[in-house]
C-alpha cells in the first residue's frame, strides 16, 4: 500500500463546519499530494456539505498552506457514504472542477476506519486499473449501409480522389441545406 499519512494540521473544524473531515498526504521527493476525506450519513448530508468543504480547501488550505503549484493541482476531496446515492448527484459533484478533484465513494459496506480510508485512497488514486473491453469492430461503410444504402452504394462504387469525392457527394446528395 502507498505511504499515506494523516495530517490534520490544516483543518479548522469551526470554519468548515464538518466534524469528520480529515486531511491526508502522500509525500514525493519535492511535493505532497493532499487528500481530504469526509464521511456522510446520507445523500442530503453530502449535497449540503461538499461545496462548503471545497470552498474551505480553496480559501484556507490552498491559500494559506501551499506554495507549490503542483501541490495546488493535486488535491483530492473524497466523500464516503455507506448508502448508495443518485448517480446524477454523484456525477454533478465529481464533475465540479473548482479547487479539487472530487471523488464520491458510495455504497461502502465495510467499516470505515483509518486503515480503510488509506486503502480507499490508495486504490482510487494509485492502484487503479483499466479493464480491457471487448469492442465490436464495425467498418464505417457498414455503419453507413445501416443508415443510408444509396450513399453506401455510391461510396463503394466511386473511385475519385478524396477532394473530388467530397465535391461529387455534395453535388449528388446535397450539402444538407434545403
Amino acid at each position: 500500500m502507498t505511504d499515506i499519512s494523516k495530517t490534520d494540521f490544516a483543518i479548522d473544524h469551526s470554519l468548515v463546519e464538518q466534524q469528520n473531515l480529515a486531511c491526508w498526504k502522500r509525500e514525493y521527493d519535492k511535493f505532497n499530494i493532499y487528500f481530504f476525506t469526509s464521511m456522510h450519513d446520507s445523500e442530503a448530508d453530502l449535497v449540503e456539505s461538499y461545496s462548503r468543504i471545497r470552498d474551505y480547501i480553496a480559501i484556507y488550505f490552498q491559500g494559506n498552506f501551499l506554495n507549490l503549484d503542483v501541490e495546488r493541482w493535486n488535491i483530492y476531496q473524497f466523500h464516503i457514504l455507506n448508502c448508495s446515492i443518485d448517480p446524477n448527484v454523484k456525477q454533478v459533484i465529481e464533475q465540479d472542477k473548482f479547487a479539487t478533484r472530487k471523488i464520491v465513494l458510495d455504497g461502502i459496506a465495510d467499516e470505515i476506519n483509518e486503515s480503510a480510508i488509506k486503502s480507499l485512497i490508495d486504490m482510487e488514486i494509485f492502484q487503479f486499473s483499466v479493464q480491457r473491453r471487448s469492442i465490436q469492430h464495425i467498418s464505417i461503410l457498414d455503419v453507413i449501409k445501416s443508415q443510408d444504402r444509396e450513399l453506401a452504394s455510391y461510396l463503394t462504387n466511386e473511385t475519385l480522389p478524396k477532394d473530388q469525392l467530397i465535391n461529387s457527394l455534395i453535388n449528388t446528395f446535397g450539402n444538407g441545406e434545403d
